[in-house]
């Protein structure tokens, strides 16, 4: 097709490609085709402990992602000045509802930057998404045999002073 074709082409209420891209709606028109991109979206969240009762460095605790069709990648970080420790798991909040199948598992990378003292030391950090959740959990992995997952609970953290980056690329619901 001609470049002014498709400058010229509207795709009813789901966008219209202009000279300087697709521009979609602000409200998501859905499609029944699973083959037709009807979404697209980058936009901002506050990332936040669940489980627990927290006070947050506003400054510093944030979250940023884009959405694309029914994938999302977002990257945040979650700062806390006070935090009450328990021995829940670490759960960090996401953007979107994740996908019900047990294929939508979203892999993440985690880093506990500060605050962070598991007893008896730590392998590697790993998080995962739980499906139908809007939220993914913190794990240590042990370092020699790979296999032996142990949740990291807020009692891991400090009463003060924590911060958690990660990134996350799931299927949204």
């Amino acid at each position: 097709m001609p470049v002014s074709t498709i400058q010229n082409a509207s795709f009813g209420n789901s966008g219209v490609v202009t000279a300087n891209g697709i521009k979609f709606p602000a409200t998501q028109v859905a499609s029944a085709d699973a083959n037709t991109l009807d979404d697209y979206e980058e936009g901002t969240w506050t990332p936040q402990f669940l489980n627990t009762t927290a006070t947050y460095d506003t400054e510093s605790t944030t979250g940023k992602y884009t959405k694309i069709g029914n994938i999302c990648v977002a990257t945040g970080v979650v700062t806390t000045s006070a935090l009450t420790r328990n021995g829940n798991q670490v759960l960090v909040s996401l953007p979107f509802l994740v996908d019900g199948n047990t294929a939508s598992y979203g892999a993440i990378s985690v880093f506990i930057e500060t605050g962070f003292n598991p007893p008896g030391g730590a392998g590697n950090i790993q998080g995962i998404s739980f499906v139908s959740s809007n939220y993914f959990g913190v794990w240590t992995i042990a370092s020699v045999t790979g296999n032996n997952y142990t949740a990291v609970s807020y009692n891991d953290l400090q009463t003060v002073s924590n911060r958690i980056r990660f990134t996350i690329a799931y299927r949204v619901a």
